[in-house]
């Protein structure tokens, strides 16, 4: 996961400024070094709940949500989160 990023500074004068993006690295503005992102954490362990049920011996419907426990991103507070909606059936 490694590569540079452009974006543009000025709309007026069309200037674009150039940094690098690397998740596991930072990221560091090379025109600004003061202009920094802290980098994501590679690990995480969380915690899963949900709930699940059968519906006439053949369909299925289940709800759950996971929250990850580390902080991946200091600067944005940044956490693993999802919900999960499955419908299903059985033969």
């Amino acid at each position: 996961m490694k590569g540079d990023i452009s974006y543009l500074t000025n709309l007026a004068t069309g200037t674009t400024e150039t940094g690098s993006w690397k998740p596991y690295d930072g990221y560091v503005n090379d025109a600004n070094a003061s202009l920094t992102i802290s980098p994501f954490k590679k690990f995480d362990a969380g915690i899963s709940c949900g709930v699940s049920m059968l519906i006439n011996k053949q369909y299925t419907l289940s709800f759950s949500y996971n929250r990850g426990l580390v902080q991946q991103q200091d600067y944005y507070r940044l956490r693993n989160h999802d919900f999960r909606l499955t419908v299903g059936y059985q033969w």
